[in-house]
């Protein structure tokens, strides 16, 4: 019987593990994203300081979709999301990240309206990854 009752401690302590596990791997792909966003939205924001035909406007804009795509990707992953059934983000998680993707989609719209050539849709210069990113 002693026996018996170690495995079964054993494998509480490991049950109890894999969920700790899985907590901390949920909680740091959200904190992953929300960096990005963040990050984007930072260059968004530099973006809008930079004078309208400027380099410096151009880069920034392209790191932000960089950083935005790279996000919205990582939260792809994440089964549900879209439909609002998402079991792997926190109420305050999702929020944050729905108002920092609302931000960063209001100001690359602000920024580049489509059709005007930097937009990632029609300029395939922008499908670069993040390690692309320019400072």
């Amino acid at each position: 019987m002693t026996m018996r009752n170690g495995s079964v401690q054993r494998l509480r302590v490991a049950l109890d593990t894999n969920k700790q596990l899985i907590h901390n791997t949920r909680s740091l792909r959200a904190q992953f994203i929300e960096a990005e966003l963040s990050l984007a939205l930072t260059f968004c924001q530099i973006a809008q300081d930079a004078g309208q035909d400027s380099e410096k406007r151009a880069r920034n804009v392209k790191n932000a979709k960089i950083l935005y795509e790279s996000g919205l990707s990582t939260l792809s992953g994440l089964s549900g999301f879209e439909a609002g059934e998402n079991l792997l983000l926190t109420p305050l998680q999702r929020s944050v990240i729905e108002r920092l993707r609302t931000q960063v989609d209001d100001c690359l719209a602000a920024l580049d309206p489509p059709g005007d050539g930097h937009n990632s849709a029609t300029n395939p210069n922008l499908a670069h990854g993040p390690e692309a990113l320019d400072a």
